[in-house]
């Protein structure tokens, strides 16, 4: 598993004290986790609209489609 993880296409992004602000604006707004709320400010400033997360928490995102990671699963 952690072979097929590292053989996609990733990027690390990092968090800066604009997306720390943004992210505590965000959990006023959206009411989920902080941690989450990171993710999401991240993903806002690298104009990332999507996220592989089985966490339905950011369904609730306005601007972000989640991707359950069980839809990428082999059957």
């Amino acid at each position: 598993m952690v072979d097929s993880i590292f053989s996609l296409e990733l990027r690390i992004l990092e968090m800066s004290s604009f997306d720390v602000r943004n992210a505590i604006e965000i959990s006023q707004r959206v009411n989920i986790s902080p941690y989450d709320c990171v993710h999401v400010a991240v993903m806002q400033h690298a104009e990332i609209g999507e996220i592989v997360s089985a966490d339905k928490d950011f369904d609730r995102v306005p601007g972000i489609r989640r991707r359950d990671p069980k839809a990428f699963s082999a059957t």
